[in-house]
């Protein structure tokens, strides 16, 4: 089965590790970003399909492209890869820029903006992405205006509001107190 299929050759799931090496972030935070992606563990890895599907790749794109699975590139890579500085690489991203190629970056906090190599290259080079991204198709915790809520560490019943303890029974058979 998997000589005619080059896509079984390649791991369908992503270790942690490979997470967020793919992200350039720590194993922590790759764990807390497949939980806010809604991305769960399948074995002993993340749906590596489903990773792109949350970075605004479409269902199509092959997953065992070497470019699709390359380390992201941050503001600070992108800034060394295109000889531009880092401020205006940042004003490329953010849209304040003349030039809005960068905006379909991924934001994964206040300050780390991502973006795929072969985006940087096709820039570089002034030809089209091999697959372009829409800005819709990124998950909402992904990107620029994404309201940020932290997800609960516990669940907690709010179900019932606090009330005062019940009187048990026996109070009700035991005479008043006298004056």
């Amino acid at each position: 089965m998997g000589e005619n299929n080059p896509e079984a050759t390649v791991t369908e799931n992503l270790t942690t590790s490979e997470t967020a090496t793919f992200f350039g972030c720590s194993e922590g935070f790759s764990r807390d970003l497949m939980e806010h992606l809604d991305i769960p563990k399948r074995g002993k890895g993340y749906p590596f399909r489903r990773i792109l599907l949350a970075v605004g790749l479409p269902h199509d794109t092959p997953a065992n492209t070497p470019e699709i699975r390359e380390p992201l590139l941050d503001v600070a890579d992108i800034a060394k890869a295109i000889g531009q500085s880092e401020r205006t690489v940042r004003r490329m991203v953010n849209g304040t820029h003349r030039d809005k190629s960068f905006t379909n970056a991924l934001h994964l906090g206040p300050r780390k903006r991502l973006l795929f190599k072969f985006e940087v290259d096709a820039w570089r080079n002034g030809i089209e992405p091999m697959f372009t991204r829409a800005i819709e198709s990124i998950h909402p915790e992904l990107r620029k205006d994404a309201k940020r809520v932290s997800k609960p560490k516990t669940k907690k019943d709010k179900s019932s509001p606090k009330q005062p303890p019940a009187k048990s029974m026996t109070s009700i058979f035991v005479p008043p107190n006298p004056k």
